[in-house]
């Protein structure tokens, strides 16, 4: 299913107004709807370890109950706190592209150690959850993610090829009518998540929420 600009541009804006409203205290940093030369996209930043242990890595499955009760053990051993300088900043540019019609996520990195963005052979243990690594460097229903210039900033970046977009949400779909916000967190989960963009629990459920609050009142 191929989603236009203008479908685009509603759920960006509605993304950001509930993050803003939610006040979301997961790893997403900031969210915004930024414009350039008359194009809508969407910016979440975010940090990650520049060097995740396994634990880490594993830590999404982790559940809020199993780490208090790591916190309270007194011979668990202690949790491992990343220093400042060795975070990567994450920037995922969501833009919308004509010729595929569909959102294109690109990744570029600030205040990186060094400098330096992280080489090809590091983006897949830092960013890609293990799941999605076969896909992902074959060329799979998510795409490739390879370099390419940002749209917009003109500056390299990480993408995922978006050539295999619609028929990697068509499952998701079934050709029923979406709204656009549920378009846009269906395809976070699909793609967005294969380059550790996740949508946060909370955001999700806020969003579907206020969605149907929003169906009902119009009733």
């Amino acid at each position: 299913m191929s989603v236009s600009v203008g479908i685009f541009d509603i759920a960006i804006e509605r993304l950001q107004k509930a993050w803003h409203q939610l006040q979301d205290q997961s790893d997403w940093e900031n969210v915004q709807a930024l414009a350039s030369y008359g194009l809508g996209y969407l910016r979440i930043t975010r940090q990650i370890p520049r060097a995740e242990d396994e634990r880490t890595r594993c830590g999404s499955s982790e559940s809020g109950a199993e780490v208090a009760m790591d916190e309270s053990d007194d011979e668990a051993l202690p949790v491992q706190r990343t220093p400042r300088s060795a975070v990567y900043r994450v920037i995922y540019d969501i833009v919308h592209s004509t010729t595929y019609e569909v959102p294109v996520l690109y990744l570029t990195f600030s205040d990186s150690p060094g400098k330096t963005r992280p080489s090809p052979d590091e983006i897949y243990p830092l960013l890609v959850p293990n799941a999605y690594r076969p896909q992902i460097k074959s060329v799979g229903i998510m795409g490739a993610l390879s370099t390419t210039e940002h749209p917009i900033m003109g500056v390299p970046a990480y993408f995922i090829h978006p050539c295999r977009t619609q028929e990697a949400m068509a499952p998701l779909l079934l050709d029923r009518d979406v709204k656009p916000e549920h378009y846009l967190m269906l395809w976070l989960g699909m793609i967005g998540g294969s380059a550790g963009l996740n949508m946060p629990v909370e955001l999700a459920q806020h969003m579907t929420e206020t969605s149907v609050a929003s169906h009902k009142g119009g009733a």
